[in-house]
């Protein structure tokens, strides 16, 4: 007789569970990432915009052009300040994706150990019956054997 598992249904959901919390994870990693990006991109920028100053200021930098930069500077900042607070939103949704992944994989691998358990002992059973059997096959040719 094949072996059928019971609960065969709850691993396959089990397993649906974590490859859905795996994309989450996944998703927020990217998010995470572009963060990362974003903020460095603009430390780039403000590094540049900075040594571009140093060089105007110079040469000769007029009042409006140095209040234009600097009205630059400081929206640069409030940016910066604003991915700094999105990054680390970001990364606790992260850590949150992560244990959730890591509790539906622990599901999945629970459901998987308890099938390869039935079904081992699926296996030694049909081995015992096969071994009845073949005992019993035996017996019944030594017998005829015997009355011949």
């Amino acid at each position: 007789m094949p072996f059928h598992f019971p609960l065969e249904v709850v691993l396959r959901l089990r397993q649906s569970t974590e490859h859905q919390q795996e994309l989450l994870l996944i998703e927020a990693n990217l998010q995470v990432t572009r963060l990362d990006q974003q903020i460095r991109g603009l430390d780039k920028q403000s590094a540049s915009s900075s040594s571009r100053r140093a060089h105007q200021l110079e040469t000769g930098l007029k009042g409006a052009e140095l209040h234009f930069e600097l009205a630059c500077v400081s929206a640069l900042r409030a940016r910066r300040r604003e991915l700094e607070r999105q990054l680390a939103e970001a990364e606790e949704v992260r850590e949150a994706r992560a244990r959730e992944f890591r509790e539906a994989r622990r599901q999945r691998e629970t459901m998987e150990t308890l099938r390869n358990q039935q079904h081992e002992l699926h296996r030694q059973h049909q081995e015992r019956q096969d071994q009845r059997r073949l005992d019993e096959m035996l017996l019944l040719r030594h017998t005829y054997l015997q009355r011949r």
